[in-house]
């Protein structure tokens, strides 16, 4: 009699030594190579910035959304992670994760409007979240603890090369044709990435053990979504002597209210505020917020500056954006090289 496998017959998560030497260095290529692309993706927008803004007859507040509303999608939707692992395990929340990236990343390319550009980089961000906290995850997985350092070396020195590869060749595609080759240029390697992972990664059954609190992930999404239409909207509509400035602003401050007095009297919130105690942790944030407006900042205002103000064709823009991928590259090897002391 012929046995059959069910949902149920399958581990929560696989042991490193059920892998092979063979599939092991599949899924790292196909996890590197995913994550890599999700990462790039933030700069080859930021050097496209300026001929998107043409395209669309936006201002340059107006073409930014394309990046910061990108940015905040990713933000909410990271959290969320751990829950769809559990509701629809590990394997099909990465493949499909990065499929949809991958589809969203090709509409982007194909939108004539700012509203559907902004639409599909909204969800570009959003869908695409999970694939960064995954990626370690499974990886740190598939091998033994022994080679995790070695692994996470090989994880780390990709995501921060491919910001230097994605800006350069983006910005060379879009002087050569247009801005909408660059998001092009993504979706073949992304459908790769895609069947790779369908193929390398075992199936895993879900846990199904993780609940997420809607309340607080939607009270979260519309505080940062309100806040973020106040800044980009405010100063062109004259501030608080706007109707709808005024609207946004009682919506915002509503919706985070709601967030935060929910967090503190729920069991299980979307986010643990109490976390907030550990001095450690709340330290870390700071320097990744300091980090965040030093380090997004110049990639939105960068770009236009220096095509209106000095005259710079797109191909340059990608290679001085590209640099800055230069300096997380040595970053990534200084702090290496520095933890070993």
């Amino acid at each position: 009699m012929a046995s059959s496998v069910t949902t149920a017959d399958l581990p929560s998560v696989p042991a490193a030594d059920a892998y092979s030497v063979g599939r092991r260095v599949l899924i790292l290529i196909m996890v590197v190579l995913g994550s890599t692309l999700y990462a790039t993706t933030l700069l080859i927008a930021s050097t496209l910035l300026p001929q998107m803004q043409g395209t669309m007859s936006a201002t340059q507040d107006e073409i930014a959304w394309a990046m910061t509303f990108n940015i905040l999608a990713t933000a909410v939707m990271t959290p969320t992670t751990g829950w769809l692992a559990a509701r629809f395990g590990r394997r099909d929340t990465m493949i499909w994760s990065v499929f949809c990236f991958t589809v969203t990343t090709l509409m982007c390319g194909m939108s004539d409007s700012l509203e559907a550009l902004v639409t599909w980089r909204i969800l570009q961000g959003a869908l695409g979240a999970p694939v960064i906290p995954l990626s370690q995850t499974i990886l740190l997985d598939a091998f033994p603890r022994r080679q995790h350092g070695f692994v996470t070396s090989i994880f780390g020195m990709a995501v921060v090369i491919g910001p230097v590869i994605g800006p350069t060749v983006g910005g060379l595609l879009s002087e050569l044709y247009n801005w909408r080759w660059a998001f092009y240029m993504i979706v073949p390697v992304g459908f790769l990435s895609f069947i790779g992972l369908r193929l390398a990664l075992p199936a895993d059954r879900p846990t199904g053990g993780s609940r997420l609190d809607w309340t607080g992930f939607l009270s979260l999404s519309t505080a940062i979504a309100g806040v973020q239409l106040v800044l980009s909207r405010g100063q062109r509509l004259d501030w608080f002597d706007s109707g709808e400035i005024l609207v946004e602003t009682f919506v915002a401050i509503l919706a985070f209210w709601i967030f935060v007095s929910h967090s503190l009297t729920t069991p299980k919130p979307f986010l643990n505020l109490r976390l907030l105690l550990n001095r450690n942790y709340a330290l870390g944030l700071v320097l990744v917020l300091i980090y965040g407006m030093l380090n997004f900042t110049p990639m939105v205002l960068l770009p236009p500056l220096l095509q209106q103000h000095a005259g710079f064709p797109d191909a340059l823009i990608g290679e001085i954006i590209a640099a800055r991928g230069v300096g997380a590259t040595l970053g990534f090897f200084s702090a290496i090289f520095l933890g070993r002391l």
